[in-house]
């Protein structure tokens, strides 16, 4: 038995892209951190992830420092440059303030991190015109600083709007590469253009932090463009890097996977302020028990479970820390919920002067629905089940926890070309012949 997918074409649809240069980096700041006056500045990683620096002011990157390269090369680079201990809860804020002015006037946005937004621009050409007017609208939302660009495939829009500005020009009339000139225009970007933004091109999922340091590992084995990555047989870009190691060469091809628009919804949150003296041991573990009966007691969260909950902490200094923890199972326990999030408590190293408890993705209750009449196929049935359960391991475990053997080249005497390791899609177009 022999399976084929269908991968994603090469020219997938228009995507627009709307992003604020150092966006975290000010936030952590409290300022415009993309001024030419602003110091060589650079976020500083976070512990126990991969040790690779953040988004950089323009007097970093005039050094050479850019956002993705490790820590020790940047520090030796140049002794000039300083580190800004990121806040999360700041950028998350303010980011999601600046999406809900988007989906304000009709946009579906994708957002993955503070800073980026996706959005296609056809489903507003009715009321306000080309894309040219859609970004000019989108520009008058977003600080002056935005960056905007309309390209084929989430990667493509993310490479344009980041291309330095244009003497003269305005922010809205950037990058407008057309529909097949796609993989043209990544040929000549320097493969470190891949750093932060190696996702899958079948479903969009984010490489694991580990994954992240590939561009740098690109460049020491001599590979200067996307153009050459693309070129590299793909025999041998799957044995040396495996599977994300193939969608890196899917990006620099001009490979994308839909866009998956978030579905605006009012957020579930509880907060509470903390005194400096008691920010730290047992009443900072009373603080959250508090925290987790309010946020189950709102109204919004009768009836539904939690999958996902958001914890998030402003320091003393300044800085902030935002934690999403995924649960096994649904669960509205609030004994469960302590004994799941308390052991975060312990990665907040400083002083808290608030904390907060945010619901993530909910689930419904069982209880009376077992029993409602279903019209669906006993096959379709099995089908939601099991896409349903490949989303909670996911969840719980990773995206590389599901996994499914694809057949390559059947017939090769080494072993370890026979088959890869590919993302397993329940929703995959596949048909099996004999």
């Amino acid at each position: 038995m022999r399976t084929y997918v269908r991968l994603p074409v090469e020219h997938p649809k228009l995507t627009a892209c709307a992003r604020i240069p150092a966006f975290s980096l000010s936030c952590a700041l409290g300022e415009d951190a993309s001024r030419p006056d602003t110091p060589p500045l650079a976020l500083a990683p976070e512990p126990g992830k991969a040790q690779l620096i953040g988004e950089c002011s323009p007097a970093a990157t005039t050094l050479g420092v850019r956002p993705g390269m490790r820590l020790a090369e940047a520090l030796a680079h140049d002794h000039r440059l300083g580190l800004v201990q990121p806040d999360e809860a700041t950028a998350h804020r303010v980011w999601e303030e600046c999406v809900q002015r988007l989906e304000g006037i009709g946009l579906e946005v994708e957002t993955s991190r503070p800073g980026e937004a996706y959005f296609e621009t056809r489903p507003l050409k009715g009321l306000l015109g080309g894309p040219r007017e859609v970004l000019g609208a989108v520009a008058r939302l977003l600080p002056g600083s935005a960056r905007l660009s309309v390209a084929p495939g989430r990667f493509c829009a993310w490479a344009a709007a980041s291309l330095p500005d244009v003497p003269g020009g305005r922010p809205h009339e950037r990058a407008l590469v057309s529909k097949t000139a796609g993989r043209r225009f990544l040929e000549p970007l320097p493969v470190t253009t891949l750093s932060n933004q190696i996702c899958s091109v079948t479903d969009g999922s984010a490489a694991p932090p580990e994954i992240q340091d590939m561009p740098n590992e690109l460049e020491r084995l001599g590979l200067a463009t996307l153009g050459e990555l693309a070129a590299l047989p793909a025999r041998s870009v799957s044995e040396r890097f495996g599977h994300w190691g193939m969608q890196a060469r899917g990006l620099a091809k001009g490979l994308s996977s839909r866009l998956t628009p978030r579905k605006p919804v009012e957020p579930i949150l509880a907060e509470i302020d903390l005194p400096e003296a008691a920010a730290s041991g047992e009443q900072l573990s009373a603080a959250l028990d508090r925290l987790i009966a309010a946020l189950l007691s709102h109204q919004l969260l009768k009836g539904r479970r939690l999958r996902s909950v958001i914890l998030a902490a402003n320091y003393f200094s300044g800085a902030g820390a935002r934690r999403q923890v995924a649960l096994r199972t649904p669960s509205s326990n609030p004994a469960r919920l302590g004994l799941v999030l308390r052991p975060h408590l312990d990665s907040l190293t400083e002083p808290i002067r608030r904390l907060s408890l945010e619901a993530g993705e909910l689930a419904f209750d069982h209880i009376g629905q077992e029993g409602q009449l279903s019209f669906a196929s006993p096959d379709e049935e099995r089908a939601r089940k099991l896409a349903e359960a490949v989303r909670q391991t996911r969840a719980a475990a990773g995206v590389e926890s599901v996994l499914r053997v694809l057949e390559v080249d059947p017939e090769s005497r080494i072993p370890e070309r026979r088959a890869v390791l590919v993302p397993y899609q329940p929703n995959t177009a596949a048909s099996e012949t004999a």
